[in-house]
């Protein structure tokens, strides 16, 4: 427990420093596919993606166990915030969670509460893997776990453009996350929107630094980092494990008929 536990609370470190880090959404809820990629990637972390697609309780217990097996940190996207939910990730030993579709300061307080023992309503039990199954006494789990989660508000519509600078002055929270391709959608459906997706993300991004928030955003690639890093953001999500694969197949496919014509 205790060796998670510091994993989780030196990753939680990082991410506050503003380290570039980089990571990948997984989507495919299979321990091999994380283990491969805890195993053979320098990846600085994964997020496995609830709201995006399917996992029961087996699977999710089983992905975060492949990635802790290698210290890789592992970030739950939340498909349900119940506070339930956000307990049992981070029982099976989660390193932090994303909390997606937050419009208000008051809803990221209310939520972070979940996270926490003391002072929040996080369910307490030490049966589980983040407590080593019993292997921690309760005061000394409950001080380390409180320091140690990661927490991340998803920026992806226009009042949480609105409210990010109170989103960000939120001191327990530790990065705030824009979502590009939600807020383009939330920004075309909003007749009120009185700025495109790159001047919200550009506020987005005035409003934490002047909070020295630590920013993140997802990149469908490498290609579009330079901007974002320019604008102080410095935790990236590039891709996702099924875009990744179906770029590498595509890749070899052309390279094979390619080779086929020569002939």
């Amino acid at each position: 427990m205790i060796d998670l536990l510091r994993s989780n609370r030196l990753f939680r470190e990082r991410v506050r420093a503003k380290e570039t880090l980089i990571g990948v959404f997984i989507k495919t809820f299979d321990l091999g596919v994380v283990e491969s990629i805890a195993v053979s990637t320098n990846l600085d972390f994964v997020v496995l993606d609830l709201e995006h697609a399917p996992c029961d309780s087996q699977q999710l217990s089983a992905c975060i166990l492949a990635a802790r097996s290698q210290a890789l940190p592992v970030i739950i996207r939340l498909g349900n915030t119940a506070d339930f939910s956000i307990a049992g990730s981070l029982d099976l030993g989660a390193s932090g969670v994303m909390f997606p579709r937050i419009d208000s300061a008051e809803a990221v307080q209310n939520l972070l509460k979940s996270t926490k023992f003391q002072g929040g309503r996080r369910g307490f039990s030490l049966s589980h893997r983040a407590a080593s199954f019993g292997g921690a006494s309760r005061e000394e789990f409950i001080s380390a776990s409180d320091k140690a989660v990661l927490t991340a508000a998803q920026i992806e519509t226009l009042p949480a453009v609105k409210a990010s600078g109170e989103i960000a002055a939120i001191d327990d929270l530790d990065l705030i996350f824009v979502g590009p391709a939600d807020l383009a959608v939330a920004l075309a459906d909003a007749p009120d929107a009185a700025c495109g997706v790159d001047d919200a993300i550009h506020l987005v991004a005035v409003n934490a630094s002047n909070k020295r928030k630590a920013l993140g955003i997802y990149c469908s690639s490498v290609f579009e980092v330079d901007e974002y890093l320019r604008m102080g953001f410095t935790f990236f999500i590039v891709s996702t494990d099924q875009a990744l694969m179906i770029s590498a197949a595509n890749k070899v496919v052309s390279e094979f008929r390619q080779r086929g014509k020569q002939r």
